[in-house]
């Protein structure tokens, strides 16, 4: 077992799952990766350019949005304003019926499972808290490039996502805002600069697993992970593994 602690300006979740594929490739063939990947330096250096654009038209997409939206707080039930108090995980797997009930509810609707998910996750926060309008901090995992797919490194953001529910609001209808709000935050996460809003306090992230890998007799799995990039009030990550969602 490798047991891996690291800083969170050193990786992100898919360069986890990144590494568990370099590894098993490296193991396979005896010696180092032969693929070429992005490095970092390289990737934060066009990072720097393209935010220093003042009017890049993904700047101005972020400042629009971020206008029009909701300051106020996600207030929830019996929350302390406790900065130094200890946080718990909760951890629940899907069943493999669940999950299949999950995966058919989504295609019914034309969603992806994170869409779907993501919707649920502000059904629920409506409900406790009350409030029609939150932010929800939406982790994208920076590589929408081909060139940074494989890449190790911190390429992820938090970028905020309005969420707006009321009364009478059909899920259909929810599910169609959360689907646009998401494909267009992906399309210009690069340009978001999180210095200018802050830290969000309620997050979600989706990801995928890597499979089980096997070379040369030896079986490569991420067994458990935890990662942060941002200080959290709640936070909620959904890992597809395999045939189920934990």
């Amino acid at each position: 077992v490798l047991v891996l602690t690291l800083p969170a300006l050193c990786c992100d979740t898919s360069s986890l799952h990144n590494l568990v594929r370099h590894l098993a490739r490296s193991y396979a063939t005896q010696q180092g990766d032969a693929e070429e990947t992005v490095q970092y330096l390289q990737f934060s250096e066009w990072q720097k350019e393209l935010l220093e654009e003042e009017d890049s038209d993904g700047k101005l997409w972020w400042q629009r949005a971020t206008a029009r939206g909701s300051d106020a707080a996600l207030v929830l039930p019996l929350e302390r304003n406790e900065p130094d108090a200890a946080r718990g995980v909760v951890e629940r797997r899907l069943t493999e019926a669940e999950t299949t009930a999950l995966d058919r509810l989504a295609h019914e609707q034309g969603k992806s499972a994170a869409v779907f998910l993501l919707a649920c996750w502000q059904v629920l926060l409506w409900r406790l808290s009350q409030q029609s309008e939150f932010v929800v901090g939406y982790v994208c995992d920076g590589r929408k490039y081909e060139e940074l797919s494989d890449a190790l490194g911190l390429f992820a953001k938090v970028v905020p996502l309005q969420a707006r529910l009321a009364a009478g609001m059909s899920f259909h209808e929810l599910l169609g805002q959360v689907a646009e709000a998401t494909t267009t935050a992906y399309a210009w996460q690069e340009c978001y600069e999180w210095q200018q809003h802050g830290a969000n306090g309620v997050e979600f992230e989706y990801t995928e697993r890597p499979s089980r890998l096997s070379e040369r007799g030896v079986a490569f799995s991420i067994y458990k992970q935890s990662h942060s990039l941002e200080a959290f009030k709640l936070h909620l990550t959904c890992a597809r593994v395999e045939d189920s969602v934990l």
